[in-house]
């Protein structure tokens, strides 16, 4: 017999936030390139011993270059968000029973980096670890589906609001 579903929610708001990291690391890979101490680039390569081997191949030694790992984003990025946005919010939605989805995205400003605290509100986040595409991938999001944009707060808060209201 098949598990029916109450409807709990008429409405889910998802994190869209969370939503756009969630579909924002497959639409990009880490590919190493390979400089001469010039800058010039020699190879590009998504491994490591591929690009030894060719520094081999063309008799360039190894200590001779500037070997980076950076990220590159895929050409068909819009698909692969698109893709993985529509699984996880019908993933989401049927969970809960919910007809309508809303996604919450935060604002720019919020008005938690104004409170006297210790320490700045998220200020352990490393910026260089964001992925390469995350604010098109918010703006690909934003364009795609019915979002609510606080001002000065997060999607959290957003969040919260629509429980409050349900009560």
């Amino acid at each position: 017999m098949e598990k029916q579903i109450p409807n709990f929610f008429e409405t889910i708001v998802i994190d869209a936030d969370y939503l756009s990291y969630i579909c924002s690391f497959p639409t990009q890979s880490n590919r190493f390139f390979v400089r001469d101490k010039e800058g010039n680039g020699i190879v590009d390569k998504p491994l490591l011993s591929s690009c030894e081997r060719h520094l081999k191949k063309i008799g360039i030694p190894v200590e001779d270059c500037i070997i980076t790992q950076e990220p590159v984003e895929h050409k068909n990025w819009q698909f692969i968000v698109k893709k993985i946005a529509d699984k996880k919010i019908n993933e989401w939605r049927d969970g809960v029973g919910a007809s309508k989805v809303i996604l919450a995205f935060g604002s720019a400003t919020n008005f938690r980096d104004r409170l006297p605290l210790f320490d700045k509100y998220k200020g352990n986040r490393d910026p260089a670890k964001k992925p390469i595409l995350l604010k098109e991938i918010k703006e690909f999001l934003k364009a795609s589906y019915h979002c609510e944009m606080p001002f000065d707060a997060e999607a959290d808060d957003v969040i919260s609001m629509y429980q409050f209201k349900r009560k």
